[in-house]
């Protein structure tokens, strides 16, 4: 599992239901944002914007004469600029990023023995292109109960986890004060982010 963070990236090696191995690659999201910024002249905020809307890790998917418009620093207008320029910039960063992965990977394991393959979640994984390869693929948390969609973006993978391990080691004791500050918890963290559907867990 690759959870692409802001500033770092976590990954953790499975084998039989447990962790075996982890380590933490220092790149993240953030990273290309700030490449952005340098090579654009622009703001974090529109060289954020601008990735979201119009980043890809594959250059190749841009067509021929697609422009993506840049609100440079200090320009009244916003300035054309080559998509595929613009992909070639976080490709190169997304590449760097998981290439450290890959290599790290390798030293421990063989692709051929992680049956299930690599999975990329976190807020960076949510960027077009990264499971081009095999055998890579993107995913969301599944809901969290009571909750809905409220954290089940790609950014909220670390927490749900977090939670639904939390909520899973009670599940099989007596009721008592600890399920009931895991309850407490959720709930908490549902009216926090605005739940309107909040529900006691059983």
């Amino acid at each position: 599992v690759v959870d692409i963070g802001g500033y770092s990236t976590d990954v953790a090696v499975f084998r039989q239901g447990g962790i075996t191995n982890s380590r933490i690659v220092p790149i993240g999201g953030s990273h290309i944002t700030s490449d952005l910024v340098k090579l654009l002249k622009t703001t974090p905020e529109e060289a954020e914007r601008l990735k979201l809307q119009a980043g890809s890790c594959v250059p190749a998917d841009a067509r021929e004469k697609e422009a993506v418009l840049v609100r440079q620093i200090g320009s009244e207008k916003p300035r054309p600029m080559a998509r595929r320029v613009f992909c070639e910039i976080i490709e190169a960063r997304a590449e760097e990023n998981l290439t450290l992965v890959r290599d790290w990977i390798e030293q421990i394991a063989s692709f051929d023995d992680l049956n299930a393959g690599v999975v990329l979640t976190g807020g960076g994984a949510a960027l077009t292109g990264l499971d081009r390869d095999t055998p890579i693929r993107v995913a969301k948390p599944t809901p969290l109960h009571g909750l809905g969609d409220v954290v089940s973006s790609y950014e909220h993978a670390a927490i749900v986890g977090l939670l639904k391990h939390a909520q899973k080691s009670v599940a099989t004791k007596r009721e008592g004060s600890e399920a009931k500050g895991i309850r407490r918890l959720m709930n908490a963290i549902g009216s926090v982010l605005g739940s309107k559907s909040r529900e006691d867990i059983p």
